[in-house]
């Protein structure tokens, strides 16, 4: 997928869209960076599918290489960043807390 101007957009798409759950599959070019943004209340993970990525929640840093997970409090705000020379592709999971029903 391009923009106007020809250059690859920024895809995330919905792969699985529930009530207590979502995934989305996204897809970066080469230096591309999503918005800043957070995911409210849920809980986020993100794993790299192919590619490298740096992921930035608020004032920390790490680069995620493929076969990386890593998690984010929902009231973080995050962006991440293609660091390789190929397109990233990546997942990012949201899901509520699961609900103890040991009582």
């Amino acid at each position: 997928m391009t923009s106007a101007d020809g250059s690859p957009r920024v895809v995330a798409a919905p792969f699985i869209d529930e009530t207590k759950s979502a995934v989305r599959v996204i897809r970066l070019g080469p230096g591309q960076t999503t918005t800043i943004h957070a995911t409210a209340t849920s809980e986020l993970m993100i794993f790299i599918v192919d590619g490298s990525a740096e992921l930035t929640v608020e004032d920390t840093t790490v680069e995620l290489d493929a076969g990386s997970l890593h998690r984010v409090r929902g009231d973080e705000e995050l962006r991440a960043t293609n660091t390789s020379t190929a397109g990233v592709t990546a997942l990012a999971l949201l899901a509520t807390a699961f609900q103890d029903h040991s009582t």
